[in-house]
């Protein structure tokens, strides 16, 4: 099983494990001018978002990794990086198809994170309808076939047992 991600969503990661995203404070470090008004989180309001405050600790993001981590049967842990989290997450799994299963994922949970930020800040401030783990699960499932398109995998035995889905 090899899984590919969208090109940008790797370069994507690469910039978060690196701390060079976009985020309000990292806009504010290099100095963007940007009204007080809009430097806070756009989920809770914490007055300075970074990327740790963003994809880890803001309450409106760890429910999602606490959801994620059940789905597939693991215990999450918080971490204090995003390096950290990532090594953690990505490295649970036994043999190569789990740990690449766990990539997909990774990628698909922090992607879904940044686009629903995104569309809170340039769509007026309105939340989507649809919960953020159930677009985790469609992103994660539509990615695995399209790069495993033999895979008789339904959506519904990927939101129960993805893990089986990777053994196909």
């Amino acid at each position: 099983m090899v899984i590919l991600f969208p090109q940008k969503v790797i370069v994507f990661s690469w910039k978060l494990l690196l701390d060079r995203l976009p985020t309000r404070s990292n806009l504010v470090r290099r100095g963007v001018p940007l009204p007080e008004r809009d430097l806070g989180c756009v989920s809770c309001a914490v007055p300075s978002e970074s990327a740790v405050h963003l994809f880890i600790v803001c309450p409106a993001v760890l429910p999602v990794w606490y959801q994620v981590s059940s789905w597939l049967g693991l215990e999450f842990v918080i971490l204090i990086g995003l390096a950290q989290l990532f090594q953690a997450f990505t490295s649970i799994g036994r043999g190569k198809r789990v740990r690449l299963g766990l990539f997909l994922v990774w990628h698909a949970v922090i992607w879904t994170i940044w686009t629903s930020r995104n569309n809170l800040i340039f769509s007026s401030g309105t939340p989507s309808e649809e919960p953020v783990v159930d677009r985790v699960k469609l992103l994660a499932w539509k990615w695995f076939l399209a790069k495993c398109p033999a895979s008789s995998c339904s959506y519904h035995e990927w939101e129960v047992q993805l893990v089986l889905c990777w053994y196909r």
